[in-house]
């Protein structure tokens, strides 16, 4: 199975568009629902646990379920997320769920400009076209709401309509009850950041996944103090540099692509910027290979299967940093 997650910003900018095609006049508003310790909720399969045990203050710990930092940690959630996302667009016609989940919803918090709207407000016009067609339907109606997981973080956006926004959430709410198990605090923590949930606006402009959206302008992008912490960045590689180290690059990289969710030409630069880092790298490689005893002897130590656990992970760590 694919994991699709990286898709999510993609398809989230689409629904966007395509709302504003079929409603040219009117607020749209965005919102997320978080899954709490996303990864505690999987356990580790039996035979891998002990990979995941270590010894402090002369104790064994084992982590029985899946590891945050670990980096298949977000493709063993992908099957969840992808259940998720169809099942909360299905339940979306089950008008019931609105009365079940109503001690949830009373505590939405909804953005004051919605209902106090200046009516000489302009919004910015999409404009429809064979892959952009809105969000009817043949005979006119919208579709239901659909949900798209970033890892856990689950996305809608739509008309602002009270009906519609509640009857989403509580789709949502209900699917991952379905998946991870009800609200049982007297058992284990509840599996829906219902804090994060409530705390978050229901709003045209919001904060989500690190970007700023606006959707009466249909703007979007990452905060300006986060791209003043990238030009920071930028400006330590000067033209007249020669050498970098591989963390800093690393940071760099990380900054670059965020920012790349939401301007797709940056991606094309990075593509490049890539294939630059990794020949660097390799050369570095075959520098060291060449000029460095230590490093000869970390990276034979690092790969040989005679060699104690303890110690190739020290060479690992020691091959890392040169």
């Amino acid at each position: 199975m694919d994991c699709a997650y990286g898709s999510v910003y993609r398809r989230i900018f689409r629904r966007l568009y395509n709302l504003r095609i079929s409603y040219p006049d009117d607020d749209l508003v965005i919102h997320a629902n978080d899954i709490k310790s996303c990864f505690r909720q999987l356990p580790h399969h039996p035979d891998v646990v002990g990979a995941f045990s270590y010894v402090l203050f002369e104790h064994m710990w084992v982590q029985v379920r899946l590891t945050f930092g670990s980096d298949f940690s977000p493709q063993s959630w992908e099957p969840c997320r992808r259940v998720l996302e169809q099942l909360a667009q299905s339940l979306f016609k089950d008008s019931s769920l609105r009365d079940k989940h109503r001690k949830y919803l009373d505590q939405i918090m909804w953005c004051d400009s919605l209902s106090s709207r200046d009516a000489q407000c302009k919004f910015v016009q999409a404009v429809r076209d064979r892959l952009n067609p809105g969000v009817l339907d043949d005979d006119g109606n919208p579709v239901d709401t659909p949900h798209d997981f970033f890892v856990d973080d689950g996305i809608y956006a739509d008309l602002y309509d009270v009906v519609r926004i509640e009857q989403a959430l509580a789709a949502s709410i209900e699917a991952v009850f379905i998946i991870l198990g009800n609200s049982e605090l007297e058992k284990r923590q509840d599996p829906i950041s219902f804090d994060k949930m409530c705390e978050l606006l229901v709003a045209p402009f919001n904060k989500i996944l690190g970007l700023h959206f606006d959707l009466r302008r249909l703007t979007v992008g990452p905060p300006p103090e986060f791209i003043a912490k990238t030009l920071t960045h930028l400006e330590a590689f000067h033209k007249g540099r020669r050498s970098f180290q591989a963390r800093e690059m690393s940071e760099l990289m990380g900054l670059l692509q965020h920012i790349a969710n939401s301007s797709r030409w940056l991606n094309h630069i990075l593509s490049h910027l890539y294939t630059s880092l990794g020949a660097a790298l390799g050369s570095n490689k075959a520098y060291l290979l060449n000029t460095s005893k230590a490093f000869r002897e970390a990276l034979d130590l690092a790969t040989s299967s005679s060699s104690l656990p303890e110690h190739r992970s020290y060479a690992q760590s020691a091959t890392a940093r040169q």
